[in-house]
């Protein structure tokens, strides 16, 4: 991502930051080994947050759905562990990947519920 002033990004909130909200931020002001999108000041090689507070941070991402496939993603992930108790490299598998995996496993039939009883059914049997 080339970071340039008026570049818009959205920021996902990690840590102890209070409640899950992601906003959408424009980078303000760039030094030499700083930018800032609003009072947050971010790494320019690294792109990670530099803050002050007590393990809460910002992390950027160039599109509010890119931070929306990221959670898709990590939900597939954790109903393959719960169904098949597989946790498997997730980072090697694309969303379409895990995606068309989930529609051979009927995954969209299951309830929030039965991935509850089958995950507690697996972790009394181990």
């Amino acid at each position: 991502m080339e970071i340039k002033i008026g570049l818009k990004v959205w920021l996902k909130p990690t840590g102890n930051i209070r409640g899950y909200r992601i906003k959408e931020g424009e980078v303000t002001k760039i030094g030499r080994k700083y930018f800032y999108i609003g009072d947050e000041k971010f790494d320019i090689k690294t792109l990670k947050n530099v803050n002050q507070d007590c393990n809460s941070a910002w992390i950027i991402y160039p599109s509010e759905q890119a931070i929306l496939d990221e959670k898709e993603k990590a939900e597939l992930l954790d109903k393959f562990f719960k169904l098949f108790h597989w946790r498997g490299d997730g980072k090697k598998l694309s969303l379409n990947q895990l995606r068309e995996m989930a529609r051979m496993a009927e995954l969209d039939k299951l309830t929030d519920e039965i991935f509850e009883i089958l995950y507690k059914g697996i972790k009394r049997s181990v």
